[in-house]
């Protein structure tokens, strides 16, 4: 049932699409855009992990090796951490979106690191700190609601 409802109303095309699957009504369902939808839905959610996991990282750094006015910062870093680090956790419940965090974690790494040189850089007031070029952090301490330092 290829309809443009998909396009005019989207919250009553949802709903239409949530009654046909519940009656198993398969001549009901817009399957292209359906199948699209529940794609998308699961490319959002890698996409959060992904942001969520490089700025986590990324504040881990700060806070570990950052120590120009680390008094100033810490507060916030700590503060920082933990609304990334709930929000990832919550996403990780999914045995599959942990296995994709643990796959994408190098290239987050890659990320957090580099977008931790920049704020440092772009700063001009602070020495760049010796961040490692590798992820210091198990996966353990990543996750660990009550980790904050190496």
């Amino acid at each position: 049932m290829k309809t443009n409802l998909y396009n005019t109303d989207f919250a009553l095309w949802l709903e239409k699409q949530a009654i046909a699957l519940k009656n198993r009504d398969i001549n009901s369902l817009d399957w292209d855009d359906l199948v699209e939808e529940i794609e998308s839905l699961g490319n959002r959610d890698k996409r959060e992990i992904n942001s969520l996991s490089y700025r986590l990282l990324s504040h881990l750094l700060f806070y570990c090796y950052w120590t120009d006015h680390r008094e100033l910062y810490l507060n916030g870093w700590q503060t920082e951490i933990d609304n990334f680090r709930n929000d990832l956790l919550a996403l990780l419940e999914s045995k599959t979106y942990y296995n994709y965090f643990l796959n994408q974690l190098e290239t987050n790494y890659d990320k957090a690191l580099k977008m931790a040189k920049k704020k440092v850089e772009r700063s001009k007031l602070y020495t760049l700190p010796s961040f490692p070029q590798n992820c210091p952090f198990t996966i353990e301490q990543i996750l660990d609601e009550d980790f904050y330092e190496v």
